[in-house]
């Protein structure tokens, strides 16, 4: 860890955590569950899930609920925590993939092999 001393003689106490998230949960409603031990308080510290946020429904030492903060990006996600002294530890196995869902292109027929057709693509978790 960088540090910066202006007489060269620092101290510093590493303190490790006692808190680890063992599993999350996403439901279809964007609703995310972190179970663990010794959680930290929601309430002021970042839980991530990839690149977006989670807001905090509800806390306890062994179950964080938050709801993601904007929608679904594509990827392979594990939750984190991130507290004032860094990462919370996790012992989560399993990501959380969350695919690239396409509903709609257009045109769908008379696409100009060569290029220069523009198409239209929609649908979920593009991301930003």
């Amino acid at each position: 860890m960088d540090a910066l001393c202006l007489d060269m003689n620092c101290d510093f106490t590493y303190t490790e955590s006692t808190a680890t998230i063992a599993t999350q949960n996403l439901d279809d409603s964007s609703l995310l569950t972190l179970t663990g031990t010794l959680l930290p308080n929601a309430t002021t510290d970042n839980i991530w899930f990839g690149p977006i946020r989670c807001s905090e429904v509800s806390n306890d030492n062994t179950t964080i609920t938050c709801q993601l903060d904007d929608t679904r990006v594509a990827g392979q996600w594990i939750s984190q925590i991130m507290t004032v002294y860094g990462l919370t530890p996790n012992t989560i196995s399993t990501t959380i993939d969350i695919p690239v869902i396409t509903s709609a292109i257009t045109p769908s027929t008379d696409v100009n092999y060569l290029g220069g057709t523009y198409m239209k693509i929609e649908g979920d978790s593009f991301g930003y």
